[in-house]
């Protein structure tokens, strides 16, 4: 499946920092947290996921999301 570029931002923060939440990523791509940005994360963590991607652990309150393939596979 194709990935968009913002989609490929999300995944170098799955690859470089492991199991993070959806808070964790937006704080490390635009260093700031809004709703909108953490809605809009949060809805292409869904896509990257229906992709076969991305996959979440929700036994925690925080969810957390990670890749299912590495960098050099995906590549």
């Amino acid at each position: 499946a194709d990935v968009t570029e913002t989609e490929l931002s999300i995944l170098d923060v799955l690859w470089f920092r492991g199991g993070v939440s959806v808070r964790e990523i937006v704080d490390a791509m635009y260093s700031e947290h809004t709703p909108s940005l953490h809605a809009t994360v949060k809805s292409l963590l869904d896509r990257l996921a229906e992709k076969g991607y991305v996959v979440s652990d929700t036994s925690s309150f925080a969810h957390t999301y990670s890749a299912t393939i590495n960098r050099e596979t995906f590549v």
